[in-house]
């Protein structure tokens, strides 16, 4: 009896000490450029980035089928993701479209009567890993032009993309991610362009 509550303690006394998992904080990343004001044609705010469910965690989030995901409790976002994906963005489409001036509604500036104004909506759906292995970015976009204090749609569209991950892991998945992203960014700035 005495060497059965031993056991017991020893038991007891290992899984107390068993090292915990470490918490790892994830980034995306966006181009460095330099703007010049003075060529700008037009602005273009960001005004958000929506993003739905279990996107909303700070918790990486995984696909494990087509009805159920999860998220990670050690993989974390190193801010909430619609404030990386709403810099990023801005960043991105920045640097795509040089001819204007991009900037998160945020930091909205007082409006320049003589150039047109844009503002750029988000909805993002999906960004994560699913079981296959892949990165998947998905959602809708909406933009509006300013006219007489009021908001137009211009255009909007879904988008759906999905690439297998270089490398695998969590830091593998998010830089996936990123170029998906950068990649919707710059389609994106394509649209913008030809309005």
């Amino acid at each position: 009896m005495r060497i059965l509550v031993i056991f017991i303690c020893l038991l007891i006394v290992s899984g107390c000490t068993s090292a915990p998992q470490q918490i790892r904080y994830y980034q995306l990343n966006a181009p460095i450029f330099e703007h010049n004001k003075s060529t700008s044609q037009f602005e273009l705010i960001v005004t958000g980035v929506d993003v739905s469910g279990s996107l909303r965690s700070r918790g990486i989030t995984m696909a494990v089928s087509d009805v159920e995901t999860r998220n990670a409790n050690f993989h974390l976002w190193n801010t909430t993701l619609s404030q990386q994906l709403a810099t990023t963005s801005v960043l991105n489409l920045a640097s795509k479209l040089p001819n204007a001036t991009v900037f998160d509604a945020k930091y909205q500036t007082p409006h320049t009567a003589s150039q047109p104004r844009y503002a750029l909506q988000w909805q993002v759906l999906q960004f994560g890993g699913d079981s296959q292995g892949n990165a998947i970015v998905s959602g809708t976009w909406y933009l509006y032009k300013y006219s007489d204090q009021q908001l137009e749609l211009v255009k909007s569209s879904q988008f759906k993309k999905v690439k297998a991950l270089d490398e695998s892991g969590y830091a593998g998945l998010v830089k996936t991610l990123n170029v998906l992203w950068q990649e919707q960014n710059s389609q994106l700035a394509e649209v913008i362009l030809t309005h």
